[in-house]
């Protein structure tokens, strides 16, 4: 049986409220050290002494002296006090200043451009944070594997079970090669894509229709999307080899020798940049410090992005 479940266990706070008043000598000045009243004091005293079935101390007019029983008793329980209440400052301490070990999960190619610079700053400023970059382009489970905050590019985030935080947005165009576009033609207008073949980002390419904004306002099409992707460097690649018109972030340093942007007075929507942690009552000090470490250095990230340091995962 464990403690828990042993009948008339003390209750710590009566446990306490016992120390408090050996310390003191007194019902009121273990109220005042404890800010609560006198009579909640004596009250958990006495529900203590009742679940031990003995008494602990002599009340008198004058003052408050242990029994025999009660001065035993203290001399086992107040170490034992003592550590949870340093346990108890330990804790708060660490919720308070940045410290341990932090681990963080991003796509590769974001992990390349953009985080060594980060994770760097990142340390300069707390350096009793020590930080593990888990390079993944999977959708990691955060809890399960361990992991304090993951970066992720998205259009839509999928997990709702997740705290997140938007960081950046990068607007998504419409890319293809010369040699496709020479053979089957340039599109001229938003009907004339119902004539070709597209790469796109899985959630677009399940849908299988596309909303671009331009001009003329919104317009949603259906496109036939024959391959589809969660990597924007596949889809860039795809477009590379011919493949059909791809959904690419256009501020990426692309192959401008082989890509041309299709319809370039439209959007095709936006890849979202997000830090996403698991959510909890307490979020510890070190992932809010990493949390908003990121929204400061967000503005850096289209900068980077022009630099080939984009995230592409879709």
């Amino acid at each position: 049986m464990s403690l828990i479940e042993q009948p008339n266990m003390p209750a710590l706070e009566d446990l306490e409220a016992f120390v408090r008043v050996a310390e003191t000598g007194s019902f009121t000045a273990a109220a005042t050290r404890m800010h609560l009243p006198k009579s909640t004091i004596s009250r958990r005293v006495s529900r203590l002494e009742a679940a031990l079935e003995t008494s602990l101390v002599v009340r008198t007019s004058r003052k408050v002296t242990l029994s025999e029983a009660g001065a035993a008793y203290l001399e086992r329980i107040a170490p034992a006090i003592a550590r949870i209440e340093e346990a108890s400052a330990a804790a708060r301490e660490e919720r308070e200043r940045p410290r341990g070990h932090l681990r963080v999960t991003a796509p590769g190619d974001l992990s390349i451009g953009w985080m060594p610079r980060l994770v760097t700053e990142f340390r300069a400023r707390h350096p009793d944070v020590t930080v593990e970059l888990l390079v993944d382009d999977r959708r990691v489970d955060l809890v399960a594997e361990g992991i304090d905050l993951a970066v992720r590019a998205a259009q839509q985030l999928e997990d709702s079970s997740l705290v997140a935080r938007r960081l950046s947005s990068v607007g998504l165009g419409l890319w293809a090669s010369t040699k496709y576009l020479d053979q089957r033609g340039r599109p001229a207008r938003v009907e004339d894509l119902a004539q070709h073949e597209f790469a796109l980002p899985r959630m677009m390419q399940a849908r299988g229709r596309l909303t671009l904004t331009g001009p003329e306002g919104e317009r949603t099409i259906d496109v036939r999307a024959p391959i589809g992707a969660n990597d924007m460097a596949f889809l860039e690649r795809v477009a590379v080899e011919d493949g059909g018109i791809a959904v690419l972030p256009t501020i990426v340093k692309l192959d401008r020798t082989t890509l041309e942007h299709v319809l370039p007075e439209y959007s095709a929507g936006a890849s979202n940049l997000y830090c996403v942690y698991p959510s909890g009552r307490v979020v510890p000090a070190k992932v809010r410090a990493f949390r908003d470490f990121l929204v400061e250095r967000a503005p850096q990230f289209e900068e980077r992005c022009q630099e080939g340091g984009c995230p592409r995962s879709a």
